[in-house]
């Protein structure tokens, strides 16, 4: 995001936040009101912080995207909106019910509780959705007023002729063009566009605040100048990518001892300092889990197995880790040791009755999942990441779906992107596999700590509240 982007990012949350808090204590004071007396709560500032904490949870890692929110159309952002707003209800909702239990507070309304919650999810979707359209309306309004040049030849305007159309359309005060070499005007076909003849005289008359300039491959004899005469003006100056049309992803500036480059992804985990962060992370989340929740999960396992599915109580399988070195992946045996072994490829199925009844059960509330805390441990796996696929369907994705391979330069996780957002299981479209892969592609590029932290939370979540999917 530039700094334009992620200041909205900051301004969204933050009134998230403070609509939270505000329309606690104004559904309190109606509800006091109502009732005739303080039947709501004993202890209201605690639930006001926890429902701030709560939705503050929710909006860590929300909109590290912002820009992609900010371009959807009105029904892709509608729909956007109410995911949005389950995830902060359902977060604001736990953190309440946690204080509840803590506080033990004998004299709170669950009726207030219930009626604070439902009227602050029905109240998030037209807030999350209209919130975007109020900042650029009080923040973009100098778009309108101060003016805007473009510079470049008729080649090399024609690549983003779509791009001014649309900006002036919504206001972007674009108002003069300037050709070296001349020419190159009429193939923009904007009503009022002033042509410029004389760079230097113009930048002296007139009041240019912005400077696009759009170079091409014969660019060297005059763009050093232009910077050099727009510089002196004051202009800000944005100079357009001409790369940008081959790639489908953002180039990322890179300087590598001393030289610069463009790559084509970014990469937070190639930091040092943030590899010894997740590690903790992960170390600090499995050892636990694994002292003191995996011994009796092992033994009710194996008590159903044996009466049900005989057989070894763990299931390896080798799948693809970090750089796509090979690993073997473990789970608690969710299927019959013979039907099983048939086909080691084919995906588990709903009601697939290589499944023994228990089996069904541990995979719809993912136990089968929890012996790869020892791949964790182990640093095979890490907490967060995304999924492992089988070799054989790893090669097969490869070939269909462009930069697949990006997701193999972060190790693979117990948990993923995509599993936290209920896609998990079966893969019935390809559509599905493409959404799938967006969101690893786009976690390798924005890692951080919170948005792990907020994939966990989410995954929490979705163990105890299992999606459709789940099978």
């Amino acid at each position: 995001m530039n700094h334009k982007t992620q200041g909205f990012s900051i301004l969204h949350r933050l009134a998230l936040i403070t609509f939270c808090a505000s329309w606690f204590w104004i559904l309190l004071g109606f509800w006091e009101n109502l009732a005739g007396k303080l039947l709501a709560t004993s202890n209201p500032i605690i639930y006001s912080v926890m429902a701030v904490l709560g939705m503050l949870a929710s909006n860590i890692a929300s909109f590290n995207r912002y820009s992609s929110y900010l371009e959807l159309g009105r029904w892709e952002r509608l729909t956007k909106a109410i995911s949005l707003a389950n995830v902060q209800g359902i977060l604001v909702s736990f953190s309440l019910f946690l204080a509840y239990f803590l506080v033990r507070d004998i004299e709170i309304s669950r009726k207030f509780l219930v009626a604070f919650l439902g009227s602050l999810w029905m109240l998030l979707i037209p807030v999350n959705y209209y919130i975007p359209d109020f900042l650029q309306w009080i923040f973009n309004e100098d778009r309108r007023t101060r003016q805007t040049l473009l510079i470049g030849t008729s080649r090399t305007l024609g690549n983003i002729k779509d791009w001014v159309h649309h900006n002036t359309a919504t206001g972007f005060n674009i108002t003069s063009i300037y050709t070296p070499g001349g020419g190159g005007g009429e193939i923009m076909n904007i009503k009022g566009l002033v042509p410029v003849e004389n760079l230097e005289k113009y930048l002296s008359r007139e009041k240019i605040f912005r400077v696009v300039i759009v170079p091409g491959p014969r660019s060297e004899y005059w763009i050093q100048g232009v910077i050099d005469l727009c510089q002196c003006h004051g202009c800000r100056i944005f100079i357009h990518n001409p790369y940008a049309n081959y790639f489908n992803v953002p180039l990322v500036p890179v300087l590598e001892r001393g030289q610069p480059f463009f790559a084509l992804q970014n990469e937070p985990l190639e930091s040092p300092f943030n590899q010894i962060l997740k590690r903790l992370f992960d170390l600090a989340v499995c050892i636990p889990l694994i002292l003191f929740v995996l011994p009796p999960m092992i033994v009710m396992v194996w008590v159903f197995q044996r009466a049900q599915s005989p057989g070894p109580i763990f299931f390896r399988q080798i799948r693809g880790g970090k750089g796509g070195e090979p690993f073997n992946i473990l789970k608690f045996r969710s299927m019959h040791v013979a039907k099983r072994d048939t086909n080691d490829t084919l995906q588990a199925r709903k009601d697939d009755d290589r499944t023994y009844p228990m089996g069904r059960f541990i995979r719809k509330y993912s136990i089968d999942e929890f012996p790869q805390f020892i791949n964790v441990l182990i640093g095979d796996m890490s907490l967060v990441g995304p999924r492992p696929y089988m070799i054989e369907h790893d090669e097969l994705i490869g070939r269909d779906f462009r930069a697949y391979h990006v997701r193999k330069f972060v190790k693979p996780g117990v948990t993923g992107p995509a599993q936290c957002a209920g896609l998990r299981g079966e893969v019935v479209s390809q559509d599905l596999l493409q959404a799938r892969n967006e969101m690893d592609f786009n976690y390798v590029g924005n890692w951080s700590l919170l948005l792990d932290i907020e994939i966990v939370v989410k995954t929490a979540l979705q163990v105890i509240f299992p999606p459709k999917s789940a099978y």
